[in-house]
């Protein structure tokens, strides 16, 4: 892995050191800097998650064409260095013709795809809606078969578990349980979205009445 700094440049990796007292340019093709996501990086920081950024070397300067926003979120958080694949053979054209064409052959991860991914890699949000679910007699299978004990539709379920404390998540599924007694109508992603509504409501007013 190449390490580059924003003064200096360094192959840790090689057997060689190059210096390089240039700062890192952003190039008129990129787009512009999103700062609301710059800080959504710098906050959910994750070293291991931050895939390297891509910069050219031309006529002595560092283009970056692509990576813009970790390289701002890593200038964010004080980082003096930051993984790149330095590229030393690309035009002007050919950074701006890569960035345009950077995400042909990358397909987004599907909602399902992260869930199964978040519960081989023992995610503890993963672990707690899974309790919760058993708990109440259900189980959660996006890629399974629909039926009145089987929930499929994970990203309604997710958004459900973020935008609740835990005793409304599992004010909801008690909800479900009592109310729909195992009928798939009480599993769709509808109803789900629905009852998150209603539980957040609750919570609410239940707070209110403490006051």
């Amino acid at each position: 892995m190449t390490y580059v700094s924003f003064i200096q440049r360094k192959e840790k990796s090689a057997s060689r050191t190059v210096a390089h007292s240039s700062p890192y340019y952003i190039p008129p093709y990129q787009r512009s800097a999103n700062v609301v996501r710059v800080k959504k990086i710098a906050t959910a920081f994750e070293e291991n998650r931050m895939r390297p950024i891509d910069v050219s070397l031309r006529d002595g300067k560092y283009y970056c064409y692509d990576g813009q926003h970790r390289l701002l979120a890593y200038k964010m958080m004080g980082q003096q260095t930051i993984p790149a694949i330095v590229h030393t053979t690309l035009s002007y054209h050919d950074e701006a013709d890569l960035f345009a064409r950077q995400s042909e052959n990358v397909s987004a991860v599907r909602t399902r795809d992260k869930w199964n991914a978040m519960v081989e890699g023992g995610s503890e949000k993963a672990k707690k809606i899974i309790e919760v679910a058993k708990a109440h007699g259900y189980k959660i299978d996006a890629k399974g078969t629909s039926d009145g004990k089987t929930i499929m539709c994970v990203t309604v379920l997710m958004k459900a578990y973020d935008s609740l404390d835990i005793w409304g998540f599992e004010r909801m599924f008690t909800i479900i349980e009592q109310s729909f007694k195992g009928s798939p109508h009480g599993v769709s992603r509808d109803m789900i979205a629905g009852l998150s509504s209603l539980s957040k409501y609750l919570t609410v007013i239940i707070a209110s009445l403490l006051v």
